[in-house]
Order: C-alpha cells, then sequence, then structure tokens
C-alpha cells in the first residue's frame, strides 16, 4: 500500500518533545524535493524562568523522522532525519549551550585532574557519521544508513519528578557529547518558585555505542528508561 503526501511536513514548531515519525512506502508528489521536510529552530522568547529557563527546550532539537525503506529520502536505504541538538553550541548566546553545562563530574578524572572537553568530547550533538548531512535551510541532520538511532525516554520516578531539577544532562558517547535540558514548565503561574517541570527526558542515541549519561545534580532514586 502507498501513501501519497502531496503536504509539506512542518514537524515541531513547539516547546514539548514529539515521537518520532516512521514512514515507508511513501510516493511523494513534490515540486521540489529540498521542500520535503522543515524543521523549526527553538524560539529564543522561550528561554525564560516560566518556561524553558536558561537553555532552549528540546522539542525541536529532538524531533526525528525515521525513513524505514528510503522512499521518503528517494535514496532507496534507511535514512534518518532529526534536528539539531548542538545548535549554536558555544556561542556566547541567549541559548546557553556550552562546555560549561557539561556536569564537572564528567570532566574529573580518578585523581582529581581536570580534562579538557573538546579533547574528551571534540564533536558537539548527537553521535554522527559522515554520511551525516546538515540541511542548514532546513533545520536538520540528514544521516543515510551508515548509522541507526533510536529514542530513549529517561525519566524520574521520584515524588519531586516535576520539582527537582537535575539538568543540564550530558550524554557521551564516541567522542561526542550533547547537552540536554528537558520539558518547559507546565504550571499555571509565572516564575521559578512555582515551577512545574516533569523529568521525562528525551535522548536520541546511536543504537551501536555504549554511552554515559551524568546529571548536574544528585541522581534520581527511581527511574525507568523506555526505549
Amino acid at each position: 500500500m502507498s501513501v501519497l503526501i502531496t503536504f509539506e511536513i512542518i514537524y515541531n514548531r513547539y516547546k514539548q518533545h514529539d515521537h518520532h515519525i516512521q514512514t515507508d512506502v511513501s510516493n511523494i508528489v513534490w515540486e521540489s524535493s529540498s521542500n520535503k521536510l522543515f524543521l523549526y529552530e527553538p524560539k529564543e522568547d522561550w528561554i525564560n524562568p516560566s518556561d524553558c529557563v536558561d537553555m532552549d527546550c528540546d522539542g525541536p532539537k529532538k524531533a526525528m523522522l525515521l525513513d524505514v525503506d528510503g522512499s521518503f529520502s528517494e535514496t532507496g536505504v534507511t535514512n534518518t532525519y532529526m534536528g539539531v541538538s548542538e545548535l549554536e553550541y558555544g556561542v556566547n548566546g541567549p541559548r546557553g549551550l556550552g562546555n560549561f553545562r557539561i556536569p564537572a563530574a564528567m570532566l574529573t578524572d580518578v585523581d582529581g585532574s581536570q580534562t579538557d572537553p573538546d579533547v574528551w568530547a571534540p564533536t558537539k550533538g548527537v553521535v554522527r557519521t559522515a554520511g551525516c548531512v546538515h540541511d542548514t535551510t532546513n533545520h536538520f541532520y540528514q544521516c543515510d544508513d551508515s548509522i541507526s538511532y533510536m529514542q530513549m525516554l529517561y525519566e524520574s520516578m521520584d515524588i519531586d519528578t516535576e520539582t527537582r531539577r537535575v539538568a543540564p544532562i550530558a550524554v557521551m558517547a564516541d567522542g561526542t557529547v550533547d547537552i540536554v535540558n528537558g520539558v518547559s514548565d507546565t504550571s499555571c503561574c509565572a516564575g521559578y518558585a512555582c515551577q512545574l517541570r516533569q523529568v521525562s527526558i528525551i535522548i536520541n542515541l546511536d543504537v551501536r555505542c555504549f554511552f554515559r549519561v551524568l546529571k548536574s545534580l544528585k541522581p534520581f532514586k527511581d527511574k525507568r528508561l523506555i526505549p
């Protein structure tokens, strides 16, 4: 059975994460193949104490579309499209993303010496291969079948899941570090004092790698990981 797609996919313009989209057997009627997918970048307006606090929310950055059979990408092989997680990394700007977000314990050796983060993890964002192409116009990476991705939900089951912040969370593998913030405030009042941010974090992972995950504050007593 074929699916006829006659509309532009404009995916994830909201703060919170949406589950990834999976497509196969796609017949695409298009004027230009460059218009198939557009991902919104996180709005800088969201970076405030009543929404995403001091970093971008992860919704647009963790957006993912899995083209199972290559029919959407018209390549004939599995392709993955995903947001740019390292957006403006190291830029002294409002997005607040840089090496200073990596938890100190992750950069400390057993003898107490400090590791240079740019030597330890020179690549920023989600693990990628040479088969990943950055589309700067439409704000996504397109990766071929040289790498396989999955999304994992990392959740705190503690009673203070909405009131205790553990972000930023660093996810490191294969010389690459990704900084994750989490969801936005879901309370109905403004300001930090009444903030409710559930620890329910989506991480984009390369299934071939062994990952180190470290939080900025005390670990959860109870947690669950859902692939």
